[in-house]
């Protein structure tokens, strides 16, 4: 990562490092498995002191052509980093990991203060391994949905604690 030139932002902070580990065993991998939980690994480094400033960092995943698939954004699920030191790593778990098997590309970005510090575009590619996302040994075909999503079927109504 620490090579990548082309860049967008300020340069303020700089991601530096992209793991993918699997979260059972804290172990780097080199492809998610669809439907295990994973774990994203980003190192980063800042000119200076991060102290009582606000850092957002994001994840975001589209298919080949460029397709939005999905966004994972720190402030998003209410993580902003008011308490950085100015050179460490940030995790993001994903649980049950939703992309079938294939190829997919990464863009990594973070913004400190509500302004871009570092946006790499096409920053990776990464190959998603098969496995067993609704434990019945089977995915939908190839071309039928780039997203894997837990769902129920049932044939009556449901409790309201089920809705």
């Amino acid at each position: 990562m620490k090579t990548i030139t082309e860049r967008e932002g300020d340069g303020s902070l700089r991601l530096v490092h992209f793991g993918i580990l699997n979260a059972t065993t804290g172990d780097n991998i080199n492809a998610p498995v669809c439907g295990s939980d994973t774990v994203l690994e980003i190192g980063y480094e800042a000119i200076e002191e991060l102290r009582g400033k606000s850092v957002v960092f994001s994840v975001g995943f589209y298919d080949l052509i460029g397709r939005p698939l999905f966004l994972c954004r720190s402030d998003l699920e209410g993580t902003e980093y008011t308490d950085l030191q100015s050179r460490g790593t940030v995790y993001c778990r994903i649980r049950r990991w939703p992309l079938p098997p294939g190829r997919f590309r990464m863009n990594l970005h973070c913004e400190v203060n509500g302004i871009v510090a570092d946006w790499v575009r096409d920053a990776l590619t990464i190959d998603v391994a098969e496995g067993d996302f609704y434990g019945s040994g089977r995915l939908p075909s190839t071309g039928r949905g780039d997203l894997l999503i837990d769902h129920h079927w049932f044939v009556h109504r449901p409790h309201p604690a089920e809705r």
